[in-house]
């Protein structure tokens, strides 16, 4: 009996330090969420919980006539089908096309309950890149992004997502509009959408199936039904009718929220502050309203539905800004005078020069766009110094310091650079190694690019040799930071970064111990990316892997050999992925590049099954690079053909 008293008083005791354990790493997991908690919307809920309006927000109300009914589609089993397959999903569609609702049904009739996060689209902080912990540590997680373009155009996204990646029980489920917006992330992002290859694409329904919806829903089909299903819903044509129903005043609040969006002074999905929204009517209309005026002039537009109110704070809908509300101002012009209004305003001024660089980066007016987010960003160091406002400084001082590269494009080449430089020095006084390791990192390796840049203008080979090599040892500094297990995709793009400079000094100099640096930094960024993650970035590896060993090939007494063969297998291996249907220009330089090394093994090998080999990767070549619409390109495979031709002794 003592001894089964003995046993149970062990069990108990067990038991109790088991629950004192779970309590603990229970608390830390509380306090570590309720941290991070206003960066996020919803915090892994389960998907079959969640709630239209989590996922939709102010388009889930009743006054943007929100119905529960929905068009059940193809697309729809395809979603749940991929996210059961644990495979990343992108959305993509026109404006109203129902992309988040299509999502939003499919996530909450999955058979096998998932727990879904939804960061808000906001800036970053250095200490917050992390992802909340999921108590149900057993049950598989989506990180949905709505409308994925409005992340990545904010601070550190890319570092976060790195986040979501890196966890094998995450997947990304995402929307994006399809054209302009959808194409514009992939050329910048390119990377980062590797990991949507086949985008589901939410098309447009016809006449008849919008008059079957609207009749099962009791609405109207709109005359000019476009054939995107939320122009059911969402009453365009009745709230252009009450928009133009609106006294001046009445419009004037709208449209300084419209001038507002175009400037990017909001947070998250359209949220903008009031006391913002009335300095800027308050501008347009040239007389501040009375406490009560400003009352009523809100509270209409609720009624009409064009906004929703909540404190200190206001929302409306995105496509109401785009198709409904008149500015009567362009965006360059805009900025401008959002930048006059607030030019005491630091946080405002933020967003404003921000805004510039983004929408300067797409336009063929880059030039007056950085010139101006300059003027914003300098402006706004007049209020925020180092010691008064140290984070703003710090920001502040680093956009300066991209766009000074941006603007050495344009004007004053040398000098932009080292502004560049010198503005990346004095963020990092605030952003130091040892408090803000991923910032330090992204300034050094910002730094670097325009110490790359200006080797690249230098004639003088010495000079040139000092600026790569000062790249080269900030770029070693950041992978201290960016490791492969912490960082893995910052880790491939700076070795990446290194391998080019190197591969560029093997150039300079013919050395071959530049040429093998470079390939052990290709070979690191090929422990991030594969054929199946990252295709498009594996292909490039290889394709650079194989340019490099090329270059030993010329160089060598004794392995050219082995080195063209090697090469031969990288770029082999690239084409794999840069197929002449899917990426025709790329497939194309990797046919020379390929021709290139069959050349260079037919001067002391197989010379008549070689000469055939880099004859044929030559004429694959010159099916994309016709004379006509690639000249330049198509002289340089037509020198190389002249080569092979002296070497296979042709007539």
């Amino acid at each position: 009996m003592d001894i089964v008293i003995g046993a149970f008083n062990v069990i108990v005791e067990i038991f109790g330090i088991l629950v004192a354990i779970v309590l603990f790493f229970a608390g830390i997991v509380y306090a570590r969420n309720r941290r991070l908690h206003g960066l996020y919307d919803v915090m892994w809920k389960s998907s079959s919980s969640l709630t239209a309006k989590e996922i939709m927000g102010i388009r889930a109300t009743e006054n943007l006539n929100y119905n529960e009914y929905y068009y059940n589609r193809l697309e729809t089993g395809q979603i749940a089908q991929r996210i059961a397959d644990n495979r990343p999903v992108l959305i993509l569609g026109n404006p109203l096309a129902g992309k988040s609702r299509t999502a939003f049904e499919a996530m909450r009739r999955l058979k096998k309950k998932r727990g879904v996060t939804i960061p808000q689209i906001a800036d970053i902080n250095a200490p917050d890149l992390e992802m909340p912990i999921q108590l149900r540590f057993w049950r598989k997680k989506i990180v949905f992004l709505d409308d994925l373009n409005q992340f990545f155009g904010k601070q550190n996204f890319q570092m976060l997502y790195q986040q979501f990646l890196k966890d094998e029980n995450t997947i990304i489920v995402a929307t994006c509009r399809s054209g302009p917006e959808y194409d514009a992330l992939c050329k910048k992002y390119q990377r980062e959408m590797e990991i949507f290859p086949e985008p589901i694409l939410v098309p447009k329904i016809t006449r008849e199936e919008g008059a079957k919806v609207a009749e099962e829903t009791g609405n109207q089909l709109p005359e000019t039904f476009d054939g995107n299903i939320g122009t059911i819903f969402v009453l365009l044509e009745a709230m252009r009718g009450r928009y133009n129903s609106l006294d001046n005043r009445e419009k004037g609040v709208l449209i300084a929220i419209k001038q507002l969006f175009m400037a990017g002074i909001y947070s998250g999905r359209q949220v903008f502050s009031v006391n913002l929204v009335k300095r800027a009517f308050v501008n347009y209309h040239g007389v501040a309203p009375r406490s009560h005026e400003w009352t009523e002039l809100l509270n209409t537009l609720v009624r009409y539905g064009f906004i929703e109110r909540e404190n200190a704070t206001l929302r409306t809908e995105e496509t109401y800004l785009e198709d409904v509300i008149s500015s009567g101002i362009g965006v360059l012009d805009n900025l401008q005078k959002m930048f006059e209004i607030f030019k005491n305003d630091p946080h405002s001024l933020l967003k404003i020069g921000y805004t510039c660089r983004q929408i300067g980066l797409g336009s063929s007016e880059k030039h007056y766009f950085m010139k101006l987010g300059l003027q914003v960003f300098s402006e706004t160091l007049n209020s925020c110094t180092i010691d008064n406002s140290p984070k703003c400084y710090a920001e502040a001082q680093n956009e300066m310091g991209v766009i000074y590269q941006n603007l050495a494009d344009f004007e004053d080449r040398t000098a932009n650079y080292y502004r560049a430089i010198a503005a990346y020095k004095e963020a990092m006084r605030v952003h130091t190694r040892e408090n803000y390791p991923v910032h330090y990192a992204i300034a050094i390796s910002n730094m670097s690019i325009s110490y790359c840049s200006l080797g690249m203008d230098e004639s003088d080979k010495d000079k040139k040799k000092r600026y790569y090599l000062l790249a080269v040892d900030l770029n070693k500094e950041g992978l201290e930071i960016c490791t492969l297990d912490k960082h893995p995709m910052r880790y491939a793009l700076i070795n990446n970064n290194i391998g080019v400079i190197y591969n560029s000094l093997g150039v300079l100099y013919g050395s071959s111990e530049y040429y093998n640096l470079s390939i052990e930094m290709y070979k690191n960024v090929l422990k991030v990316s594969s054929a199946e993650n990252y295709p498009l970035d594996h292909a490039r590896t290889l394709n650079n892997l194989g340019n490099a060993y090329c270059r030993l090939a010329m160089i060598s007494v004794d392995e050219k050999s082995k080195y063209c063969h090697i090469a031969i297998g990288a770029f082999m291996e690239s084409l794999k992925v840069r197929s002449f249907e899917k990426y025709p220009l790329l497939y194309a330089r990797t046919m020379n590049n390929l021709g290139i090394a069959y050349s260079i093994l037919a001067e002391f090998e197989e010379k008549s099954h070689n000469c055939t080999e880099a004859k044929l990767a030559y004429s694959e070549a010159l099916r994309v690079l016709s004379k006509d619409e690639f000249p330049h390109q198509f002289n340089e495979v037509m020198i190389h053909v002249r080569k092979l031709s002296s070497i296979c002794n042709d007539k």
